[in-house]
């Protein structure tokens, strides 16, 4: 009977629990399931919250079904076996899938800091010359009034000149005044046509070479706009892409790892043993690691010695 009882898993349960409970480890044992799920549930919620807290092998993916909006026909086996390239769960295999994309845009940010500085340069290449073309036409522009003007302004200096010191009854009624007054309408009556001159042949007060440096100069800013304008629109398409992917990246880890899986892994560092496959990756979660490691290490060896002390007597 005796023996049928010893043999009997319900009876060596009681007798242990029964053991545990006389010699006082109960509370220990209990102690140590609750910093167990205590510090499980610390690091499932700091890595709810950032899951780039921990490092994830991908011996934990679970490939999360994400077909639903595939075609009915599709052939789940070949895009489960697809599933591991496509919804990685580890960070270095997240980099790897978007590195292209990365480069994409390291790409786009070098040429778009390229091209404003040329667009910068052409800008003020486009101001010099534009003030050098405005000087020269000025200079042009002025120095032709004066030769067109020259026979009337001239007439009108010496006419002043003859009034100066002149008494004004006599001059006028010799009609020196009339006179000075007819050469001023006629002087600005040819001004009127001078001006008219200029306007219809400015293009020409600018000499050809500066004239095709400012037309090149304008078709490079133009080329240089519409260049940006696509490198930023690229840049937008490749940052909205890599933040969609990120999002996709985190949420495939969130659904693949779950609590139990922080059960597991709080076990694993109270009993000082990993396999790798969850391990801290940031400053908080090592330091919880440390201190769940130390907590328990001195738990589970009282624990020990209570047990050998009772079996040596």
């Amino acid at each position: 009977m005796f023996m049928s009882q010893e043999n009997n898993p319900g009876s060596l349960g009681k007798r242990f629990l029964r053991y545990i409970k006389k010699h006082g480890i109960l509370r220990y044992i209990l102690l140590y399931a609750v910093l167990v799920f205590l510090f499980a549930t610390i690091d499932w919620i700091v890595f709810r919250c950032n899951s780039t807290s921990f490092l994830i092998s991908e011996q934990l993916n679970k490939y999360v079904d994400r077909y639903e909006f595939l075609d009915p026909d599709i052939d789940l086996a070949a895009y489960h076996r697809n599933a591991k390239d496509k919804l990685p769960i580890t960070i270095d295999g997240f980099n790897s899938l978007m590195k292209p994309t990365f480069d994409e845009l390291q790409t786009a940010n070098d040429s778009l800091i390229h091209d404003k500085g040329n667009l910068d340069a052409c800008l003020k290449q486009w101001d010099s010359l534009s003030r050098e073309a405005e000087v020269m036409k000025t200079d042009s522009v002025e120095h032709l009034r004066k030769k067109l003007l020259s026979g009337c302004q001239e007439k009108i200096d010496s006419l002043k000149d003859y009034l100066v010191g002149k008494d004004s009854t006599t001059m006028i009624i010799e009609g020196k005044y009339v006179e000075l007054a007819q050469l001023q309408y006629e002087y600005a009556k040819k001004n009127v046509e001078v001006q008219s001159i200029i306007n219809q042949y400015i293009g020409n007060f600018i000499p050809d070479s500066l004239s095709h440096q400012i037309r090149r100069c304008n078709e490079d800013y133009l080329r240089l706009t519409m260049d940006i304008g696509e490198l930023e629109q690229t840049r937008r398409d490749v940052t909205s892409q890599i933040r969609s992917k990120t999002i996709e990246f985190h949420n495939n880890r969130l659904d693949a790892v779950s609590y139990l899986d922080f059960v597991y892994y709080s076990i694993c560092v109270s009993t000082t043993v990993s396999f790798g496959d969850i391990a801290p990756n940031n400053g908080l979660t090592r330091l919880l690691a440390i201190i769940e490691l130390l907590a328990c290490i001195v738990l589970i060896g009282t624990i020990v010695d209570k047990i050998i002390k009772r079996e040596r007597k």
